[in-house]
């Protein structure tokens, strides 16, 4: 980001990351922990989904991701196609978590 000289908040390259924030003024416990990415945003729901294996992150996964969650944020889906054995499936799950 210093890189690229990112300055505002607003600018693409930071909006383009998956950001976390949490509010400790809001009451309701399952809204107090929000997960932004480009003009998404969702909140934590605390679902315990067990100690996962961490994926690779790449700029393919992140490509992934933001069109995956652009397209529920739009109350869409998304389904990623390609050859057997890249990663689809790991990819959804890894962003499920």
């Amino acid at each position: 980001m210093i890189n690229e000289k990112i300055t505002d908040k607003n600018q693409f390259p930071w909006l383009y990351h998956m950001r976390f924030y949490f509010n400790s003024r809001v009451q309701n416990p399952l809204e107090k922990l929000g997960i932004k990415m480009a003009n998404s945003d969702f909140f934590y729901g605390f679902e315990y989904l067990g100690v996962g294996e961490k994926l690779v992150q790449t700029q393919l996964t992140d490509r992934c991701y933001l069109t995956l969650t652009q397209a529920l944020h739009w109350r869409m889906g998304g389904s990623p196609f390609g050859p057997a054995g890249t990663g689809k499936t790991e990819s959804v799950k890894a962003l499920g978590a």
